[in-house]
């Protein structure tokens, strides 16, 4: 849910409606519930002129602030997922500190060295990396950083 004071985008429309009568209405709803990185789309079927500039406020008001309260949320951080090479004696270190990072191991190969696949929260990267060059004395390889997700 990103930032609703500072978006790097939004946009609104009334679509036909009166202006400023659906889609500035619906948009306040989700700033005011800081619900960024959202879309809200509301059909009426029924209403337009009986209802009034007023009512048509209130009716797509209503229509997104109760969905909302119905939505179950789920917050996407970003993520970096690296290929390590280490050594056997360090994979219980390597793996004890990418629990304290936050970090999941995703695939493992063994050979003549231990192949992590792993993810890690993107703020903890650089820690991360940092800390596993100290606990294997800087014989970990990164092998492929393959990007964000």
């Amino acid at each position: 849910m990103g930032n609703t004071r500072q978006p790097l985008t939004q946009a609104f429309s009334d679509d036909g409606e009166p202006s400023g009568t659906a889609g500035k209405p619906m948009l306040h709803v989700l700033t005011e519930r800081e619900l960024g990185n959202t879309l809200a789309v509301v059909v009426r079927y029924f209403g337009g002129v009986k209802l009034g500039a007023g009512g048509l406020v209130r009716a797509y008001s209503a229509a997104v602030s109760q969905a909302t309260a119905l939505a179950s949320f789920t917050t996407i951080s970003p993520q970096r997922e690296l290929t390590l090479s280490l050594a056997f004696a360090d994979e219980a270190r390597l793996r004890q500190l990418l629990q304290q990072c936050a970090g999941e191991v995703l695939t493992q190969h063994y050979s003549h060295q231990v192949e992590l696949s792993v993810r890690l929260p993107e703020p903890a990267v650089s820690d991360f990396i940092e800390q596993m060059n100290n606990v294997t004395a800087g014989q970990a390889q990164i092998l492929s950083p393959l990007g964000t997700n």
